[in-house]
């Protein structure tokens, strides 16, 4: 097309190409590269169709660049495989069209067609099986209202009502050290020789008639740490009016060498055969029997009957209101009380206690005794040993007493009464008493005096006084 014809076609449209304002930059340049070929009024006509053709240029462009955008994934390839780099979904109702491409989704064979149905993966309740390397055949789920777990390794047992049973009978593996918590239940540990085993069975039921605040349930929880198993065997939410009646009862076999340690609420406990490094108990109320244990025992009972017999190690005891015997002991004993009734027979080492009011046995004792006791009577029969002891209100009787150095025998108001197997001729004796008499069998001769009484010549010393009472050697 000639120039003129180009003129002539723009002046006819003038009204149409008067409304399309150029680019400034646009302008410059057309009006730059055409000023020496056309006159004034072709160049600004020639710079309108010039802006035209620019301004539908780039809007094709940016509308072709941003649909692209829009239907289009881009993937890179790395490793001859395709990774994708970035993606946008939309989840619709309408069929996506067919030249979209996705990221592929595990279980969906078409994730073109079928992207209405792509969710984030749902969670669902598992039902939780019994490990069978946890939990033997025995384990009957439907007699309980639940079982899970709660942690990797926490297995929880639990039944609620005011009239419930709970029967469990499991074993656990690879275990050294043994925590149990329990309370209302009577416990019964043996320890197994060569095993390595726990073995928990529990027979539970409430019994409980009236009315109730809480809602009454019996629940077990078993926890694994390693080598460590945590036991909780509880009753709870009995409060309320009516008669409340609960029976549970826990038995363990536990490895022979494995570590023990008891918090036993309300309930008799009975441990027996075990050797280890270590045994610690602490009961509320209840009986409690400790039988052929080899191992330092720590025993804290506040009310109830308190039995040890063939323990060897030492036994450390802190008593509240109780009756303690202990027999055929090896190792030194430490004991402490408010208000006991203490019997310590057969112990191989030394005795060092503390007793508020109460009585005190000492049968067939081989070792050093030492005993600060108020308001209580210190009774000792066939005893080879020193003697350190003091009362505040009570006697000190003593028969078949052998001394290896010194006796301290210290009562205010009371009596001391002690027969010696040693030779008296070879002891010195420092005797006072306030309000009393002193009688000393010296060989043949009896020796009786009031107030002070001194007598210097062997190594073996006893010393004595009585404000308030009789003093009797013999």
């Amino acid at each position: 097309m000639s120039k003129l014809s180009i003129e002539d076609f723009i002046l006819q449209n003038k009204d149409a190409f008067d409304i399309i304002e150029p680019a400034p930059i646009a302008a410059t340049a057309i009006l730059s590269s055409t000023t020496k070929i056309v006159s004034s009024s072709i160049k600004s006509i020639t710079m309108k169709v010039l802006a035209i053709i620019s301004i539908t240029t780039v809007t094709v462009i940016s509308y072709l660049t941003f649909s692209n955008r829009e239907n289009n994934t881009t993937t890179s390839a790395k490793g001859g495989e395709n990774s994708v780099q970035s993606s946008t979904v939309n989840v619709i109702e309408d069929t996506p069209a067919t030249n979209q491409s996705s990221a592929n989704y595990p279980g969906h064979e078409n994730p073109i067609t079928h992207l209405e149905k792509h969710s984030p993966l749902a969670i669902l309740d598992e039902q939780i099986e019994a490990d069978p390397e946890i939990i033997n055949d025995n384990y009957t789920p439907q007699r309980w209202d639940s079982i899970q777990l709660r942690q990797p390794e926490t297995y929880a047992w639990v039944r609620k009502g005011k009239s419930v049973t709970l029967n469990i009978d499991t074993v656990f593996t690879g275990i050294t050290h043994v925590e149990i918590n329990t309370n209302s239940f009577n416990v019964f540990m043996k320890g197994q020789a060569g095993s390595h085993n726990v073995n928990v069975n529990v027979e539970a039921e409430n019994k409980i008639k009236g009315v109730v605040i809480n809602e009454p349930k019996i629940e077990v929880v078993c926890t694994l740490e390693g080598s460590v198993l945590k036991i909780k065997a509880l009753f709870g939410g009995t409060s309320g009016i009516g008669n409340f009646e609960t029976d549970g009862t826990l038995t363990l076999n536990v490895p022979e060498n494995a570590t023990i340690k008891l918090n036993h609420d309300y309930g008799n406990l009975d441990v027996s055969n075990l050797i280890t490094n270590m045994f610690d108990l602490t009961a509320t109320s209840g009986n409690v029997k400790i039988t052929n244990v080899t191992a330092p025992i720590n025993v804290r009972v506040d009310y109830g009957n308190v039995l040890l017999e063939k323990t060897v190690g030492a036994l450390n005891m802190d008593i509240g209101s109780c009756n303690v015997t202990c027999g055929n002991q090896k190792g030194d004993v430490n004991f402490q009380s408010e208000y006991c009734n203490l019997s310590l027979g057969g112990v191989e080492g030394n005795i060092k206690g503390k007793l508020n009011s109460g009585k005190i046995d000492l049968l067939d004792v081989t070792g050093n005794i030492k005993f600060d006791a108020d308001y209580s009577n210190i009774k000792m029969n066939n005893v080879k040993g020193d003697l350190n002891m003091v009362t505040n209100s009570g006697n000190i009787v003593g028969e078949r007493i052998e001394l290896i150095s010194a006796a301290n025998l210290n009562t205010e108001y009371g009596s001391v009464d002690i027969d010696f197997i040693n030779d008296i001729d070879k002891m010195s004796f420092d005797l006072k008493t306030s309000y009393g008499n002193i009688q000393l069998q010296d060989g043949v001769n009896a020796r009786k005096t009031q107030g002070d009484l001194l007598i210097e010549r062997g190594g073996i010393k006893v010393t004595s006084t009585a404000d308030s009472g009789n003093i009797k050697i013999k």
